[in-house]
């Protein structure tokens, strides 16, 4: 699923009569869709015996993967020593030290952007649940494309608590990750260690994907707002506080252009073609910006203009945030605390101050 060919499963294992039979088929300098050799998977593991079959074989130790890293560079980040002498005299040249293979990584070249087809999509850090969607849970300490999108346009992409999503340009959405609660949207709470369409959405054409926590938002192409997942504090919108394992639009926005949407640990966002802001979910510390702490389980408007109702008794009622005659341009949700962006580049934050996220100088 990832792209790793037998022989390179065989090399990174240390299964030297396996490797010696691929060998037979499959070319030593054989690729995957992130330009790893079969030397690079086996140097990554140490197999010290397979670098030799390997090389005996024509294996290519110059050749380097789209990091710009040999499989020297990644022996010598991983702390293979011995491996690491046996393709210092290979390649016949000094190998990068494990800091220097560390910013060669970091200053990944781009070739030819102007020209490219696909926009790839990398993932790296802690790989549990399969979030990083390289087809298995291990960590990953420095960028690595994602081999199960290989082939789609990637457009936008977003991070959850446990699982990851994207979007192609075509429309289509991918998650992958840790599906408690149904927040993959695949009619399940399984987990997913590859990148897989959300197909119980049809033929809906996905825009741009949000995550939060534990559920997920998507906006089509034509505006509407799609939620699943957990359903607690009512963040999904849909009324009440169940959760949802495949996506479903919020009703109370049907009639509502939706421009973009985010989701915070236990609220949302969304901001509509007007620059009409909107709020639902968890309203403790105010995070949902309407005057006063009462939770919602539908979406609420968010005035920004207008005189100000703080009045307790009145849930339906909603506050003055400020006024921003020029509109909103962008929104965000963290745990616990919300934010936006006006059209004149102001920042506007509220909800939860305790750590002085909100920027004011107080807690």
């Amino acid at each position: 699923p990832d792209g790793n060919t037998a022989l390179h499963l065989a090399a990174a294992r240390g299964f030297t009569d396996l490797v010696e039979l691929l060998l037979k088929a499959l070319d030593s300098n054989i690729t995957t869709a992130s330009g790893a050799t079969p030397l690079h998977a086996a140097a990554a593991e140490g197999q010290l015996d397979v670098c030799r079959m390997l090389l005996d074989a024509g294996a290519d130790a110059s050749a380097q993967d789209v990091y710009i890293m040999t499989a020297c560079d990644v022996a010598s980040r991983r702390g293979h020593d011995s491996v690491v002498q046996l393709l210092k005299g290979a390649v016949g040249e000094y190998s990068h030290s494990a800091e220097e293979a560390d910013t060669m990584t970091s200053k990944r070249r781009v070739s030819n952007t102007s020209s490219a087809k696909f926009n790839s999509l990398f993932c790296w850090g802690f790989g549990s649940d399969g979030r990083l969607g390289h087809g298995n849970e291990d960590s990953c300490w420095v960028p690595r494309i994602v081999e199960a999108l290989a082939g789609n346009n990637i457009v936008d992409s977003a991070l959850g608590g446990q699982m990851s999503a994207a979007v192609s340009a075509d429309g289509t959405l991918f998650t992958w990750g840790y599906g408690g609660s149904g927040r993959l949207g695949n009619e399940s709470t399984d987990d997913q260690k590859i990148p897989l369409p959300v197909s119980s959405i049809g033929r809906v054409r996905v825009k741009r994907v949000s995550l939060g926590s534990y559920h997920t938002a998507l906006i089509t192409t034509i505006g509407q707002l799609f939620t699943f997942g957990d359903g607690s504090y009512g963040k999904l919108g849909h009324g009440d506080m169940e959760s949802v394992v495949s996506p479903r639009q919020v009703a109370a926005l049907k009639n509502v252009v939706v421009t973009q949407a985010a989701c915070g640990s236990s609220h949302m966002l969304a901001l509509s073609s007007s620059s009409e802001l909107f709020s639902w979910g968890n309203n403790k510390d105010g995070r949902l910006g309407l005057g006063h702490t009462h939770t919602f389980h539908t979406p609420r408007q968010v005035k920004t203009s207008g005189t100000a109702v703080t009045d307790e008794a009145t849930p339906d009622s909603y506050d003055t945030v400020a006024t921003i005659p020029k509109g909103i341009k962008l929104i965000s949700a963290g745990n616990d605390h919300s934010a936006l962006v006006d059209k004149d580049g102001f920042i506007w934050t509220w909800g939860r101050g305790a750590a002085g996220q909100l920027g004011h100088g107080t807690q």
